[in-house]
């Protein structure tokens, strides 16, 4: 009964923190705060609070909640949602682990994505996230008292809120559930907590951040290396341990169809991150650490987590009190948040870090600090049962408090905003709140019975919490994608020709398009295809950097006009802001106005390629570097950005590929009458209708990527790469069909790999049935002692 009244108190204190979202029409989202979301063209946006602590508002406007639809879309197509044919020239889908295509938390905004169902997932994954937080502690040992204090502290810590706008924030309900799951398995020898151990792994890598999800597994792992050399195992040692590795190891497999093809992805991506590894590791100011006690929260320095001074204050009992903190795996708590805290705030210390593998490819103090709050508030818990036992000495706590309170001073004296409180924020969030809880809990150490000590300071704690999570910012709830008429005229046109839509200042995003079914060669994502992106810095925009939206100031502007190698793209319509003068090379008949209207403006570029065509002169090289020579050679002439102007070969005639072997055979025809038809396009499966004189190499201008298959006339054939950046296919003279599909063999093998790890589940499941078996008594009771010590 007392386990579900603190479940109970969990989930109100979690809809109470954020009222707003059930009960006041608000949203999680930014999309109509967010420039570059529909109808929130730059100039239309509505204000962002001044008070708004996400950090990140772009990411899930720009991205997540584009994305989601792109799934519901291939779901609904009844279609694996393997590949996303709006983003670039086509972009793998399941592969880029953000999408979050396989993750179970994700399935009810994948089936119906509205900003209710997505908000609603939110605040659900938000009450999981305390529920589970309570649950690990309650492994650990500790009363349902303790564990409803660290499951509230660390479902309303402050990295939820300021990343509240972001679904992958369920990354962290995996974190208590590992921390549980291990707990369980190394105090019983049951096979139960092993299964769910490699079903939370699962999970875990199913969300589909690669930073956070390597984080917690480090994370993870230290609390059970400190756990098994510090705390009480059933059985043997090494027994526990293997334990542990075997559900872990059964987890990624489970996660083979996601793990599989991200592995295939990475080498041939453009990755920003690799290049983190060559710099200093990304850490913040020891004067942000008083941020954790009060954050500061307005427009000028935004904390990325916090926890209260509540917290902060069972925490100090936790420790001065050794007995309590040894019995509730203490250790191995300071030992997961050591790690964190050195990484995140270590400065030159952790400077060797950068040559780590994966390490050096993290951002620790944007994704690693709510790895610290799960240890303060399972440490929380441990000061309640410190309180709970009576054991605090008084004296010792508040000299240990005293020294602390002067540390803390001098380190907020060390940040660039001492003490101050934003006149945005409402005082009672800042130190007034924080001296009213110092103060209330010393008092009740001081003056209340030691049998009351922890429910009183235990509600002191939550309140503290609920207030410390701010309001006023949010958003009215609304659908970010209207049906506009120069949206539904973009999606009848390019429909007829299956040609793409550009803009270059933000009426439309590019993930965005996905959402109407339209295709953008523009992207906005973490990882590239390689060829593309090199494509795209060669020919079009020289000065990419992490992006191609043709709006952002890390970027040159791209070569639009009079550019064969843009043309190429398939690029019919461009979409502007009515009151935007556009380049000057507009003045140029190749842009036809065709649509004014709504506050937009939208160009038909009359030099478009199709986007399927057949040539006859093939030029046949050995790689990627000699198709990048041969496509611009010959060219002197070249762009602003220094992008050579391609110009003495027309390239809807003529195509250059990569290939070893023989020479391709084309026929000696003009190809005046030749011609290619996209008849069907899906996610995974593209139909061509060729009709040729002579026999040649049609080109389709999506990506070239492998697990792409291609059959002409139902025989297989070999998919060129043409053009660098686009895919290639020998056609014979007459009629032909061609058919493209996505079969990555890389999917298939990880299906493999999920299956043998489902066979281990059913392994660790009859293994648990026969062992439970086994210890049971002729009477029909379960054996105790040291052969049973679940919590």
């Amino acid at each position: 009964m007392q386990d579900l009244v603190g479940l109970v108190v969990i989930a109100i204190v979690v809809m109470v923190a954020y009222f707003e979202i059930p009960f006041a029409g608000r949203t999680f989202t930014t999309s109509s705060t967010t420039p570059g979301v529909l109808p929130c063209a730059p100039a239309r946006c509505y204000a962002t609070a001044s008070d708004d602590p996400r950090v990140d508002r772009g990411a899930s406007a720009w991205q997540s909640e584009p994305w989601a639809r792109v799934v519901h879309d291939s779901l609904a197509d009844r279609e694996v949602p393997l590949w996303n044919p709006y983003q670039g020239l086509g972009q793998p889908q399941a592969a880029d682990p953000p999408t979050a295509v396989f993750d179970p938390l994700s399935l009810a905004v994948h089936l119906r994505p509205t900003p209710l169902v997505e908000d609603l997932t939110s605040l659900v994954v938000l009450v999981l996230i305390g529920m589970a937080t309570f649950w690990a502690v309650r492994m650990i040992g500790m009363s349902p008292l303790a564990a409803t204090v660290s499951g509230s502290v660390f479902a309303l810590s402050g990295w939820f809120v300021v990343y509240s706008n972001n679904p992958w924030f369920s990354n962290y309900l995996y974190l208590p559930l590992m921390i549980g799951s291990i707990e369980w398995a190394l105090r019983s020898k049951r096979w139960l907590p092993v299964a769910l151990l490699a079903l939370s792994v699962t999970g875990l890598l199913f969300v589909g951040m690669p930073e956070p999800a390597f984080m917690t597994l480090v994370g993870v792992g230290v609390y059970t290396v400190v756990r098994l050399a510090t705390g009480p195992v059933a059985g043997r040692w090494l027994l526990g341990a293997a334990r542990v590795l075997g559900g872990a190891v059964v987890g990624l497999l489970l996660a083979g169809p996601l793990l599989l093809p991200f592995l295939e992805f990475l080498p041939l991506s453009q990755n920003t991150h690799a290049k983190l590894g060559d710099l200093a590791p990304e850490t913040d100011a020891l004067g942000q650490l008083v941020a954790w006690l009060v954050p500061k929260i307005n427009d000028v320095s935004t904390p990325r987590n916090w926890v209260g001074v509540g917290a902060a204050l069972l925490v100090v009992a936790a420790f001065v009190t050794p007995k309590v903190f040894r019995r509730f795996s203490g250790w191995p708590l300071v030992g997961m948040g050591t790690l964190v805290a050195l990484q995140v705030y270590g400065g030159g210390l952790v400077g060797w870090t950068r040559h780590l593998p994966f390490w050096s490819q993290a951002s620790w103090p944007r994704f690693g600090t709510p790895i610290l709050a799960f240890s303060l508030a399972a440490l929380a818990g441990v000061g309640i049962e410190v309180l709970r036992a009576r054991a605090l000495v008084v004296r010792r706590y508040l000299m240990v408090l005293a020294f602390l309170a002067v540390i803390a001073l001098l380190v907020a004296s060390a940040a660039p905003w001492p003490l101050a409180l934003s006149s945005h924020v409402d005082a009672l969030r800042g130190w007034p709140l924080a001296l009213l809880v110092t103060a209330a809990v010393v008092a009740v150490v001081l003056l209340v019975h030691p049998r009351r000590r922890a429910p009183v300071v235990a509600a002191l704690v939550v309140v503290a919490s609920v207030l410390l999570v701010p309001h006023g910012f949010y958003a009215a709830r609304a659908d970010p994608y209207p049906a506009t008429k120069w949206l539904r005229l973009l999606q009848t046109e390019t429909a007829r020709d299956q040609s793409r839509v550009f803009s270059t200042d933000g009426v439309l995003f590019p993930d965005s398009a996905g959402v109407y079914r339209l295709s953008d060669p523009r992207m906005l994502d973490a990882l590239y295809i390689q060829r593309y992106w090199r494509y795209l810095r060669s020919f079009v925009s020289r000065g990419l950097d992490d992006r191609f939206v043709a709006t952002g100031f890390t970027e040159t502007a791209p070569n639009i006009a009079g550019n064969q190698m843009f043309d190429l793209l398939g690029v019919r319509y461009l979409v502007f802001r009515s009151n935007s003068a556009g380049p000057p090379s507009w003045s140029s008949p190749q842009f036809q106005l065709v649509y004014r209207g709504e506050g937009v403006k939208v160009y038909e570029n009359t030099h478009v390629a199709p986007r399927a065509f057949v040539v006859h002169d093939v030029r046949q090289v050995h790689d990627e570097d000699a198709a990048f020579r041969a496509l611009s050679e010959g060219d002197t002439r070249h762009f602003p950005d220094g992008s050579p102007v391609v110009e003495h070969k027309d390239l809807t005639s003529s195509a250059v590929i990569e290939r070893d072997g023989p020479k391709v055979r084309t026929g000696d025809c003009s190809g005046a009458h030749d011609s290619a038809h996209v008849v069907e396009r899906r996610a995974t499966r593209v139909i061509v209708d060729v009709d040729t004189h002579c026999a040649g190499m049609m080109v389709l201008t999506d990506a070239y990527y492998p697990g792409w298959t291609a059959r002409v006339n139902g025989r297989d054939t070999t998919i060129h790469p043409t053009d660098v950046a686009f895919r290639g296919v020998e056609v014979p003279d007459g009629r032909s069909r061609v058919v493209f599909e996505y079969r990555p063999a890389s999917f298939r093998a990880g299906l493999v790999l999920a299956a043998v790890g489902v066979l281990g589940l059913l392994a660790l499941g009859v293994l648990g049935i026969v062992t439970r078996r086994r210890r049971l008594p002729r009477g029909g009771e379960v054996a105790t002692g040291d052969e049973r010590m679940d919590p």
